[in-house]
This record gives C-alpha cells, sequence and structure tokens, in this order.
C-alpha cells in the first residue's frame, strides 16, 4: 500500500509490478514441478525481462542489476544450455523476493530512495547477482564494467585515433564500447542520447553491431549500431552513467606511457612540414586559393590523427585566405609538438554480442481485450454514489403511498409507480455494472500460496501438492483481499498439524506426497471455499484433552461432547495442539483468527474430519459486501433487518405445534427439531410476540453455519437492496447488530447480525 504522495509514473511501475512478480512466482511454481514446460519458460523469461526494462526507467541499479543476472540464468534454461534445479528456483525465489522488497520500500516512501538506501540494497544485490551468475555457470563473476586488457590477439585494438587522442591528452583515460540491445527502443531507451552524454569525452565514434541487411530486410526499430569512445571521467562517474546498461559496455584503461603512442612521429612531422610550406608560400598565383584550401583540409586530417579537434581550424583558414596565415601556421606547429604518449593497449573484451533471440517486451499471447486502470477510491465514489442513489430509489414507492392515502390522489400515485419502475430498472443496471467492476478472481489470493506451501513444507520435512480448483470464481474485491489472512492461517495450521511426514505416510499406507486441495465455487449468491487435504485429521480425544488442559472447559463437558463438536473446539481463543511455540504455531491464534476473520466479513466456517484420513474445512462467503438484501422484520413496533442469505423460510407458526424439550421451546420442521427465539427476547423488550386472531404467529427459519435456529418476530415488510453502513460511537459496540442503513422515508434501519445475535 502506497503511504505517502508519489510519482504517477512510479506509481505505475509499482502498479505493473506488482502483477509482473505475481506472474513470475506463479511460473517459477510451475517450473519447479513440469522442469521442461516451453511455455512456462518463456512466459517466466518474458515478464523477468520486462521487469527488468521497466526498472531501468528509475535510478535502481540494484533492482537491475539483480533482475538482469537473473534474466541470463533464464536465458540459459531457455537455450537448453543448462536444467533447471531446486537451486536454481531457490535462487530465483529468494532475488524476486529482493525485488519485492524494494518495491514496498518504494511504495511506502513515495520515491527513490537516498544514497544511503542504495548502499544497502548494493550489497544484497551484489551478492544475488553473484549467485545467479555462479548457478548459470560463469564462475560467480558478475558483469565487470572494468576488465584487464587482454593481449593484442584475443581483443580488438584500440583505433588509431583514440590512440591519438590519448596521447593529445597526456592523462589517465577509459576506452569505452557500448553496444545497446538491439529492442532497446521497446524498452525507452536512448542510446544515442546516452553516448552523446557520456561524460568527459575526448573521442568517439559510431560503429556497426553487425552487418547490415539488405535496405529492404532493415527493421528501423532495431539498434544495429554501437559507440566507441574515450574519456576522461573518474570511473565511478562513468558507472553511474551506464548504471542501466552496464552489461552492455566494456572498459579498457588507457594510461600515460613513455612507450609509442602508435603514430609514425617521422611521417606525421613530414607531413606538417610540407603543409607548412605551403601554407607559408607569399605568391599571388591565381589557384592560391585552392592551395590554401586544399592544405588546410590536409590539416585537419592530421589534427584528427592526433586526437585534436582543432576548433579555431575554420578561422585561421579563413584569414589566411585574406593573407594573414599566421593563426594556421600556429596550428601545424602545434600538432607538431611532442606530447606525451599513450602506451598501446587491446581494447577490452567486445561488449556482449547482440542476443540471437532478442525476447519483445509484448506478450506472446496478444489480445483484443483492452483495460483501464482506475484507482480504487474511485470505484468507492461509484460505489457510494449508487447507494445514495438505492436509498433515493427506495423512497418512491413511500411517496406513492402517500400520495395516494394522504392526499387522495391515485393519478399522481401511478405515476409515480410507474417511474419508480423505471428508476429501479436502471439503478439495478447501474449497481450490476459497478459490481461488475468490482469482482476479481480468486486466483489473485490463490497464486501466493504455492510458494507459501512450498517454503512451509519443505522447512517441516514434508512433501505436500498443492492443488488449486476454480482460480477462475469472482467474488467483490473486498472479499477477495480479505480472505488472504484466514486462508493463510489455514494453511499454515494444515502443514503444520495435519500432514504426516513422508516416512509416517509410509508406514500408514499413504502415498509419501500429501494432497492439500483448495477449491472455489459459486452458489447463488454466495462463494463457497473448501479446503481438504489428507493427513492425519484431527483427533478429537486429543482436543479434549488439551481444552481441559487449557482451562477452555471442564473435564465433564468436554467429555459430554461427541466428536464433531470435540473438532469445534480448535476455534476456541487460546487453544493450540502445539507442544511448544515456534514461527508456525503453538501461539492459539490461528484457528480463531480465522472464524473472527470470516463472521467479519458474514461468512460461515464449517469443519468436519475424520481421523486418519484429513481434514475439510468449508468457507461460505457472500459474493460481495457492497449490497446487502435484506428482510425487514417488525418486532414491538420496530423495524429491523435481517440479511437474506441467512433466511431460509418464512412462515406462520401454530402455538399448538410448539413443544418443550427440557428447558427449551422447539418445533419439528422438515424432519429436524429447531430450538424457538423470540426478537423481542433477544433484543431486550419486555412484550411478547405477537399472536393474531388465529393463534399464530411469524417465523423466520435462519441458517447459522451448520445449525438452524426459527425466530419468532411480529411481522414481515418487504425486502430491500440495501447498502450497509457501519455503526459508530456508542453503538459500535453492541454486537447484535452488523450495520445500519436509511430506508425510503428516511427512517434508520438496523441490520440484525444473527450469529451474535442467537
Amino acid at each position: 500500500m502506497i503511504h505517502s504522495p508519489i510519482n504517477p509514473l512510479l506509481a505505475q511501475f509499482l502498479a505493473e509490478a506488482e502483477e509482473l512478480l505475481e506472474g513470475i512466482g506463479a511460473q517459477i511454481m510451475v517450473l519447479e514441478t513440469r522442469p521442461g514446460e516451453p511455455a512456462a519458460m518463456n512466459e517466466l523469461f518474458r515478464l523477468v525481462h520486462t521487469m527488468k526494462g521497466n526498472s531501468g526507467l528509475f535510478d535502481l541499479p540494484a533492482m537491475t542489476r539483480v533482475l538482469h543476472a537473473a534474466e541470463d540464468l533464464l536465458d540459459k534454461v531457455r537455450q537448453g544450455k543448462l536444467a533447471l534445479t531446486r537451486d536454481h528456483v531457490d535462487t530465483l525465489l529468494a532475488a524476486m523476493d529482493f525485488v519485492s522488497g524494494m518495491c514496498a520500500q518504494l511504495a511506502t516512501r513515495g520515491e527513490v530512495g537516498a544514497q544511503a538506501a542504495h548502499e544497502v540494497h548494493d550489497g544484497a544485490a551484489a551478492a544475488l547477482a553473484q549467485g545467479l551468475r555462479a548457478l548459470s555457470g560463469e564462475g560467480g563473476q558478475e558483469d565487470v564494467a572494468v576488465q584487464a586488457a587482454p593481449p593484442p590477439e584475443q581483443g580488438i585494438d584500440v583505433p588509431a585515433e583514440a590512440m591519438a587522442a590519448a596521447a593529445r591528452h597526456g592523462g589517465a583515460l577509459h576506452f569505452l564500447r557500448y553496444q545497446p540491445e538491439e529492442d532497446c527502443f521497446f524498452r525507452g531507451d536512448d542510446p544515442f542520447h546516452t553516448a552523446r552524454h557520456t561524460p568527459q569525452v575526448v573521442w568517439q565514434r559510431i560503429i556497426g553491431a553487425r552487418a547490415l541487411p539488405a535496405l529492404g530486410e532493415l527493421d528501423p526499430y532495431r539498434c544495429l549500431l554501437g559507440f566507441e569512445m574515450l574519456s576522461a571521467a573518474p570511473l565511478a562517474e562513468i558507472e553511474a552513467h551506464f548504471r542501466y546498461a552496464m552489461d552492455r559496455v566494456a572498459l579498457c584503461p588507457l594510461t600515460p606511457a613513455a612507450a609509442d603512442d602508435g603514430l609514425d612521429r617521422a611521417v606525421l612531422a613530414e607531413a606538417l612540414a610540407a603543409q607548412r610550406r605551403i601554407v607559408a608560400l607569399t605568391d599571388d598565383a591565381p589557384w592560391r586559393a585552392a592551395r590554401l584550401s586544399a592544405a588546410g583540409a590536409v590539416i585537419a586530417n592530421l589534427a584528427a590523427l592526433c586526437g585534436d579537434p582543432a576548433p579555431d581550424l575554420p578561422e585561421a583558414c579563413a584569414a589566411a585566405l585574406a593573407g594573414n596565415s599566421d593563426a594556421l601556421l600556429a596550428i601545424i606547429d602545434r600538432l607538431a609538438s611532442p606530447a606525451p604518449s599513450a602506451a598501446p593497449v587491446a581494447a577490452a573484451a567486445a561488449a556482449p554480442a547482440p542476443a540471437d533471440d532478442p525476447v519483445d517486451a509484448v506478450s506472446p499471447h496478444p489480445s483484443n481485450a483492452r483495460s483501464l486502470r482506475v484507482d480504487q477510491g474511485k470505484i468507492d465514489r461509484l460505489m457510494g454514489l449508487i447507494g445514495e442513489m438505492v436509498v433515493a430509489r427506495n423512497a418512491l414507492p413511500f411517496l406513492a403511498q402517500r400520495a395516494e392515502k394522504v392526499y387522495g390522489n391515485r393519478d399522481m400515485a401511478r405515476e409515480i409507480k410507474s417511474q419508480h419502475a423505471v428508476i429501479n430498472r436502471v439503478t439495478e443496471e447501474m449497481q450490476d455494472a459497478i459490481m461488475r467492476i468490482r469482482m476479481m478472481p480468486v486466483s489473485v489470493v490463490f497464486q501466493r500460496f504455492p510458494r507459501l506451501v512450498r517454503d512451509v513444507s519443505r522447512k517441516l520435512g514434508k512433501d505436500v501438492e498443492l492443488v488449486l480448483e476454480g482460480e477462475d470464481t469472482e467474488a467483490d474485491k473486498a472479499i477477495i483481499e480479505a480472505l488472504a489472512d484466514p486462508l493463510i492461517h489455514i494453511l499454515r495450521n494444515s502443514l503444520d498439524h495435519g500432514f504426516e511426514t513422508p516416512a509416517e505416510r509410509r508406514a500408514n499406507g499413504k502415498p509419501a506426497t500429501g494432497r492439500l486441495t483448495i477449491r472455489a465455487h459459486q452458489e447463488g449468491d454466495r462463494i463457497l471455499l473448501d479446503i481438504t487435504d489428507d493427513g492425519r485429521g484431527i483427533d478429537p480425544v486429543r482436543i479434549r484433552t488439551k481444552a481441559v488442559e487449557k482451562g477452555l472447559v471442564d473435564a465433564a463437558t468436554a467429555e459430554a461432547m461427541d466428536d464433531a463438536a470435540a473438532i469445534q473446539l480448535i476455534f476456541a481463543a487460546g487453544f493450540s495442539t502445539a507442544e511448544a511455540i515456534s514461527d508456525l504455531s503453538g501461539r492459539g491464534v490461528g484457528m480463531d483468527a480465522v472464524r473472527s476473520a470470516i463472521e467479519a466479513l458474514h461468512g460461515d466456517v464449517a469443519l468436519s474430519s475424520t481421523t486418519g484420513s484429513g481434514t475439510h474445512l468449508r468457507l461460505t462467503l457472500p459474493l460481495s459486501m457492497a449490497v446487502t438484501r435484506v428482510l425487514v422484520l417488525e418486532a414491538a413496533g420496530q423495524l429491523f433487518a435481517m440479511p437474506v442469505d441467512m433466511v431460509i423460510e418464512t412462515t406462520r407458526l401454530s402455538t399448538s405445534e410448539i413443544r418443550g424439550i427440557k428447558t427449551e421451546r422447539t418445533i419439528l420442521r422438515r424432519d429436524r427439531i429447531l430450538p424457538i427465539r423470540e426478537l423481542n427476547d433477544l433484543l431486550g423488550i419486555p412484550r411478547p410476540a405477537r399472536i393474531d386472531d388465529d393463534g399464530e404467529q411469524s417465523l423466520l427459519v435462519a441458517r447459522l453455519g451448520e445449525n438452524v435456529v426459527a425466530l419468532v418476530v411480529d411481522g414481515f415488510r418487504e425486502t430491500l437492496d440495501v447498502i450497509q453502513k457501519p455503526l459508530t460511537g456508542v453503538l459500535a459496540g453492541i454486537p447484535a447488530y452488523s450495520g445500519a442503513t436509511l430506508m425510503g422515508d428516511g427512517a434508520v434501519l438496523l441490520v440484525l447480525n444473527p450469529r451474535m445475535l442467537l
């Protein structure tokens, strides 16, 4: 989450980086189980390649360094030069964790960090990059910016022009060869701009990276040129300038020496002397101007050979044509003067050759679908507006009723009802459209679990296979995002307590590898998540013993519980069967936190288990929390709302049907004995429930997880689609209500929370 104002470009980078990193993690998990799958390998390489290119837009050399090393490793695997191993996977995951951590810090700060932060990242980046390169068979050596000059036969000789410039300069220089990647334009690189702005350039030229194709086959969007140059800047300044392309640059230091500088001084002196004699002639021959122009051209070539740009040469030639040759003669004398020479040094190893198989930053699976990134706040604003529209729509039936009954105008009431039908249709369509915008697939949450299961199971010494089903099932964004923590608790608990070690499983006649399945599907307006494992199951005897030890229940109560009720004790606050506290379990907050989180989402948790066979956990959640359909109830002259998704049926109850079991009032309904509760009693209203002239009462049958309860009310009203608002102030501490909304006539309607009320 971004906590401070942030540059829009950086915000877009972070949003895309989050998606890329999620995709990278998912593809790595696929390749760990199916190393030879080319589609996953190509997709992983593309994602890392794109991430590396995006990071180059900002001052993030550490991130770029790690991503480039990862890309090189993946490229070798992709080309079949390396086989992907578990060590490769571990190191790649560690590298992506590093990149993810940097992105999280950027999001928190809202800007690229200070120098101190860079230095911290640089050390970690260097270690990760070295590890990746060691695994790729490069001996752990990262791309070195400055390389020792190889023997002349191993490299390319430094051009004579460059040597002449080095000789004229006389100080320490660096020879650079910069070879951009062919597809650099697609990542927003401008290699020409980068080369031109190299600090303290003494000499430079453009070279061809390879033989150019025929004009008809030339692709203007691929960079086929390179750059050679001499720079007098310090090494640190050069590295800072090329920090995003250092892997495409080779450098070689040129140090002053008394040795020959590579120029034939005798020939040079002779040529300069000849030009001096020509310029010094004072005759008025008709060809004098042409003679001086030719001499000026020769002097310009000799100056270039000496590495002297001679910026004053054009003016000196013009003055000579006007009759004053002193300036031109001074230039010749300057070029003829001896200068400190630079030892002839072979160039550094050539810059990496262009990739044989460049990868576009465009997905190999193009799609015609278009998407638009919209800030979450704007969607929330739309939901707020549609909520106000729903309230306004609900007011129209009250207005029609008032027009007819109070003012006696039936025609007006009929017109209002007609317009209400139109507004109702438009409102429902708008509400549905906005709800669809907020819908997200559960894969957004599921995709982080393969890594979690892999790491935790390996830490515990267990082999567990994770199976994900129904990843395209959709629910509201708020539901999907809130599911992450409860599901993580469930998975960690299952891995720690539910699964046996491979040796134990084999001894019990099971496969050494356990199976953990998460399945999502939709039923009506609810989303169901089934988490199933084939582990050891939950031992009810052990649960009872631990519950008594921790004082959660007394021994008599525990003994009276059946097995199904006993295993529900794992949801009690403070319950844990772990013998010692670890970073995975033992603190007694796991399953209690799960139930609390799911109930906060107006959902239910159902647990079943068979000792020795495994455990099944079902989470039932609404598709959306933004709009709630409620049934309006009447109790003691007041109106309350009950969520429709918890209502099984509404009916009439004859008092003669009520039966007493011990101290409880019950009713037999559909071959099931249901306990009876009166809403007035639950709300603390000292008034009995209304009984009509036929001796019947209004009865609502509600579902509370696996339990069913009959609730007696005074009456039923209409059903409404409402936008619930959380209660604030002193009302926020009353658990019997989940929120409040407005009715069409402006009255406040409290929404009941049956789980807490019953």
